[in-house]
């Protein structure tokens, strides 16, 4: 059943719950570029630039073990929440390894009895929302009171969270493949102009 404003009311047994509740909200951070021994290790080192999928595992740039424990980051074990907070304000996603995370980037050390995944897909639903939320003069961001207070929707239990989820996930990944399915028609649409002139024109000199 709708409200008056078009949204649906809470299924039964759900509630809303802030997102300061679900896990602790940290900052990321970046460890000196001038410290050699910081850089160029195996640790994927995060920004917004790189959460472009709801599982991260990849980055531009990398930390070694000193970088990652030089207290200028914050490090991420798999399952922790990702939330651009500056820059590229909107994106969301999941650690999928052990990484760091950049100042554009918040983490949510999410709690037992919560799913990253159903957190995650439900964040990215509120990606305009986030957006619009942005303050600052020069550099925009979320600010962490925003982010703690932010309110989600949260089924009842957390097999009904990751059910959600996973039935999200797989209505995505269709998507996705139809996506990847018209780009490649279109491609052979564009190029059907040219090879009709070409083939009308092919003559022997």
């Amino acid at each position: 059943m709708k409200t008056k404003s078009g949204k649906r009311k809470l299924p039964k047994g759900w509630r809303w719950i802030r997102l300061g509740e679900v896990g602790l909200l940290v900052q990321g951070g970046t460890p000196s570029t001038e410290i050699e021994d910081y850089w160029h290790g195996q640790i994927p080192f995060v920004t917004g630039a790189d959460v472009t999928s709801l599982h991260v595992e990849r980055a531009r740039s990398f930390l070694t073990e000193k970088g990652i424990s030089s207290g200028k980051t914050e490090e991420c074990k798999k399952g922790d929440l990702l939330v651009v907070s500056r820059t590229r304000v909107g994106r969301v996603g999941i650690a999928g390894v052990r990484l760091a995370i950049s100042q554009d980037v918040s983490v949510v050390k999410v709690s037992s009895g919560f799913s990253s995944e159903y957190l995650a897909l439900c964040l990215r639903s509120l990606s305009h929302e986030l957006e619009n939320a942005c303050q600052g003069a020069t550099i925009k961001g979320l600010t962490r009171s925003f982010l703690e207070h932010l309110e989600i929707p949260l089924p009842a239990t957390v097999d009904e969270q990751l059910a959600i989820a996973a039935e999200l996930e797989r209505k995505l990944r269709q998507v996705e493949s139809m996506r990847l399915a018209a780009a490649r028609q279109l491609e052979a649409f564009s190029a059907l102009p040219g090879a009709i002139l070409r083939e009308a024109f092919d003559f022997e000199p």
